[in-house]
């Protein structure tokens, strides 16, 4: 597994790791294909938006799995602590530990910059909130929609008691 920049020839993989989930998502709501695809397009477009907008410094990389793309990350790496904006990995990829792997690897970098990760996970993803609970993220806030969560690396955790 490796990380590399995303690139204006990855646009279609990303929306597609994103639309995948979300077109299932949206077809229990009751709309037609059309109306279901417009829909998706738009709630991409506003997220690019808004996360371009709160992290315009973020990487946003392609994580592969040899010469494979398997997932999207977005990571802002702020004066204070590292936000993990976004993680998504293509189906195909989820379930066999490549979340796992992307995710001690941003450990990693944070304990060597003592900062600590932060996160928002939807309520809905019960996988994704169990891998960070498993990773030793704990919940800042839970709110309806979004639960917020922080890690920390071990030497600030110690100095917090």
């Amino acid at each position: 597994m490796h990380l590399r920049p995303a690139t204006l020839e990855d646009e279609p993989f990303r929306y597609e790791t994103f639309a995948v989930t979300k077109r299932e998502e949206i077809a229990s709501w009751g709309f037609g294909a059309n109306e279901a695809e417009q829909l998706v397009q738009f709630q991409y477009r506003a997220r690019e938006a808004s996360y371009s907008a709160a992290y315009p410094d973020a990487k946003y990389m392609i994580v592969c799995v040899e010469e494979r793309r398997a997932g999207v990350l977005r990571v802002h790496y702020g004066a204070n602590a590292i936000t993990l904006v976004d993680i998504a990995l293509a189906t195909d990829m989820r379930g066999n530990g490549l979340g796992t792997k992307v995710l001690t690897g941003l450990q990693a970098d944070a304990a060597s910059l003592s900062q600590p990760i932060l996160l928002q996970v939807d309520n809905s993803n019960i996988a994704a909130r169990r891998l960070y609970l498993k990773h030793g993220f704990e919940v800042n806030k839970a709110e309806e929609v979004y639960t917020s969560m922080k890690w920390m690396p071990s030497t600030q955790r110690q100095a917090a008691k």
